[in-house]
């Protein structure tokens, strides 16, 4: 995948107007959005030296909503401490404050792009380790079992490219869908049960950055003839099978050390956006 900086640069821009009811019009000045704003056009110079991490495994999320990701970073600094990895967050809000910073967190504000492309970015940019584990920050660990078991699945196994903790919820359409999109000669053979997801996935940069791949979501030219397309993180798993590399999903007994608040942030900024009054943005079932 490939940084078109041109994009970068318009796409702020159009972020700020975008996100101004929901996340920057709630900070208490314009400093943020500056820090945000500045943080992005800085990644858009290839001459920049951008900070990154110096480590084997390294977290990374995101944060729109800064007390949730304080909270979700305090949570997490624990068993970071005890488990050797560092983390980066890129922070869309430009108001994250986090206590306990040190040369473990990276800490980057950026400008709220989608958020796959956001993923893309970092990936490219910024986050340099040999693993990073993409975690999204409703997600909390009951205990260090999970990273400690991907690590060691990883490290025996150099054909695997992905370890997902918390994989995409099961839907057999979805799966056929994907496979009458897919171009490929061998879609029908493909041998996909579960979809790995991007809401914690531990994934091998060096498989990642040499195959090009794309967390995006992915619309192919017939899609609406099949009534679907490919989400945050679904056309690289179907590639990565058809490449003939490994996918693990957790066992039942690993996610269970896992809790998931299922788009915590998405409301909150809808509860922003609307100064409360959430009920304008429901709409009933059709």
């Amino acid at each position: 995948m490939k940084i078109d900086r041109k994009y970068l640069v318009i796409n702020s821009f159009k972020s700020v107007i975008g996100d101004w009811k929901r996340i920057y019009k709630h900070q208490k000045s314009f400093y943020p959005l500056l820090k945000c704003l500045i943080g992005t056009l800085k990644i858009s110079i290839k001459s920049l030296p951008q900070k990154s991490i110096d480590a084997e495994f390294e977290f990374l999320t995101f944060s729109v909503i800064p007390g949730l990701t304080s909270f979700w970073f305090n949570h997490l600094s624990y068993f970071i401490k005890r488990s050797g990895f560092k983390i980066t967050i890129g922070d869309c809000s430009g108001n994250l404050k986090v206590r306990n910073m040190n040369d473990k967190v990276n800490l980057m504000p950026i400008m709220n792009f989608e958020h796959g492309y956001k993923i893309d970015l970092f990936i490219m940019c910024i986050c340099k380790s040999d693993f990073i584990v993409i975690c999204d920050d409703d997600i909390f660990f009951l205990d260090e079992e999970p990273l400690r078991w991907a690590k060691q699945e990883l490290i025996k196994n150099d054909n695997l490219a992905a370890v997902s903790l918390f994989p995409r919820p099961s839907s057999n359409k979805r799966l056929n869908n994907y496979i009458k999109l897919f171009n490929s000669p061998n879609a029908n053979n493909l041998n996909i049960k579960k979809l790995m997801g991007s809401y914690c996935l531990v994934i091998r940069r060096k498989i990642w950055i040499e195959q090009g791949l794309s967390f995006q979501i992915y619309k192919p030219k017939n899609w609406q003839a099949v009534g679907n397309y490919f989400d945050t993180a679904d056309y690289a798993n179907l590639k990565l099978i058809d490449s003939g590399y490994d996918i693990l999903i957790a066992p039942s007994n690993i996610r269970e050390k896992l809790v998931c608040f299922t788009s915590i942030s998405l409301w909150g900024l809808r509860i922003q956006e609307t100064m409360g009054y959430i009920s304008q943005l429901i709409r009933s079932r059709p």
